[in-house]
């Protein structure tokens, strides 16, 4: 089983350095992208940790795989738990 995430592209990348997660949403829904984002932990504007593909490139998200996704909406606190996205 892969637990390694994806991120974003040179027009959409992810945010680098150092974050804390800032609100959680066990099912968004991104407007924007018109997408399902389950399990989303938003630390930097619209960029947030969730549950998705991890073969392909995000629009800047950090994507995980489902069993991951859930065991990390768990454990993440708003707030308190950083997020550490390096280059």
């Amino acid at each position: 089983m892969q637990h390694g995430a994806e991120g974003g592209t040179a027009q959409a990348p992810t945010p680098k350095g150092i974050f804390r997660i800032t609100w959680k949403d066990p099912m968004h829904w991104s407007k924007q992208w018109d997408a399902w984002m389950p399990y989303a932990m938003f630390f930097s504007e619209g960029a947030a940790l969730h549950e998705g593909d991890v073969s392909g490139a995000s629009h800047g998200c950090v994507r995980v795989e489902p069993e991951a996704a859930k065991y990390l909406y768990n454990v993440t606190r708003v707030g308190v738990t950083r997020v550490i996205v390096y280059p």
